[in-house]
């Protein structure tokens, strides 16, 4: 039996092996599912801009002296986009947030709008009250929060305060969030479409050990030293009560680009226990963000607020260390009595901030939240005038604390 040589056949088969050897060749050099999930988390730090949807929720329970374990729990979803720059950053949303379970929890929505050190909030709905404080005073129209003011005031882990990040720290803190690997590539699920993007599908584990390294090299860079044992001890107690519960990431096959990303923690610190689960969905990188300043009544609450800070930093769990906080003003001059210019508040004298008719340190339009009496420097009689009490967080109005009730007194 003969052999003929068939040059069409030949050519075919040279062509095919050709084709295999340069596809697995490819695939030698293509990103692997792990090496995806860290190329897309650098994506997004390069972004600058974005579209997103977020859903945070918590529920769980804790240890209520004399009352067993009780039911607690928030939620909250935002939608908007956020445009970051180091000279131009603007973000706007309208936000849900629940807190609390059953009847006695607390509903409100609304609006927020921020530019660079500003931001503009504005409650559509809302409670009339919550404890001891008046919401209705906070709505009709929108409320002006000068940001920077309030991180010079005081001084919170992630938050900030005091000294302003310098280029070189910012490119630092970059660096270590593109570096660190905050997510685990447990294995690969079957590719969906996401908002109209085919993207690789990975069932992933958040690193709980390399959130809290971050964590600390963030604080160590916006510090400008290095943490106290007192810090880090705080810092360790915090995360041991935090476990990672799964999650899954959805990442564009064309731009690698996150496309959306569903974790879960567990939280166990004797006293409290639950979930808290995240649902992020993104869209529209690098597409510029429209935000428009609010127009029409806006009312500066800045030093509203700074006057809420002692007592709401003294219910956060990060808190407890004083060098983690900036101190409290002097006696006799609560954080509410400065103006947005820096001049105290003198008894019925207009200010920035209005008038204070009963010269107690409270203006005005804080007396309303407050809901105390404008025309009685000491509301409930008891020695304290309301200004000196709102300074100690005692309540104003009434006996005990100002923020023993709901959320706050089970903290």
């Amino acid at each position: 039996m003969s052999f003929r040589f068939r040059f069409d056949i030949a050519i075919v088969a040279f062509l095919a092996f050709a084709s295999l050897s340069i596809a697995g060749l490819l695939l030698l050099f293509l990103p692997s599912s792990p090496e995806i999930i860290v190329f897309s988390q650098w994506r997004l730090s390069q972004a600058k801009s974005v579209a997103f949807d977020v859903q945070a929720r918590y529920e769980g329970e804790m240890v209520q002296a004399g009352q067993g374990r009780q039911a607690e729990g928030f939620s909250y979803r935002g939608e908007g986009a956020v445009q970051y720059g180091r000279n131009d950053s603007r973000a706007r949303q309208d936000f849900e947030l629940r807190v609390g379970t059953g009847s006695d929890a607390v509903e409100t929505d609304g609006k927020i709008i921020s530019r660079d050190s500003e931001t503009f909030i504005e409650l559509k709905n809302s409670p009339e009250r919550l404890g001891p404080f008046s919401l209705a005073a906070l709505r009709g129209g929108w409320l002006r929060l000068d940001v920077q003011r309030l991180r010079e005031a005081y001084d919170l882990p992630f938050v900030g305060g005091g000294r302003q990040l310098d280029p070189e720290d910012q490119a630092k803190v970059y660096d270590h969030l593109r570096r660190t690997p905050f997510l685990r590539f447990v294995r690969r699920l079957p590719a969906q479409t996401v908002s109209g993007a085919v993207c690789y599908h990975y069932e992933i584990l958040p690193e709980v050990i390399f959130f809290k390294d971050f964590a600390i090299q963030y604080e160590t860079i916006r510090l400008g030293r290095e943490l106290t044992n007192a810090e880090r001890l705080r810092l360790d107690e915090m995360f041991a009560n935090v476990t990672a519960q799964g999650g899954e990431m959805w990442v564009g096959r064309k731009d690698y680009y996150p496309r959306r990303l569903l974790l879960r923690f567990g939280y166990d610190s004797g006293q409290k226990k639950g979930v808290f689960s995240l649902a992020l969905n993104l869209a529209n990188f690098n597409q510029p963000v429209e935000v428009a300043a609010p127009g029409g009544n806006i009312r500066d609450i800045s030093s509203l607020v700074e006057s809420l800070l002692p007592g709401l930093i003294a219910h956060l769990p990060m808190a407890g260390d004083a060098a983690f906080k900036r101190p409290t003003p002097p006696s006799g001059s609560p954080a509410g009595a400065q103006g947005t210019g820096g001049d105290k508040v003198t008894g019925g004298t207009p200010t920035e901030q209005g008038p204070d008719r009963d010269r107690d340190g409270l203006p005005d339009f804080m007396e309303a939240f407050y809901m105390t009496d404008a025309n009685n420097p000491d509301t409930d009689g008891d020695g304290a005038s309301d200004g000196l009490e709102v300074e100690r967080a005692t309540n104003p109005n009434g006996t005990g604390g100002l923020y023993d009730f709901g959320i706050f007194g089970s903290l």
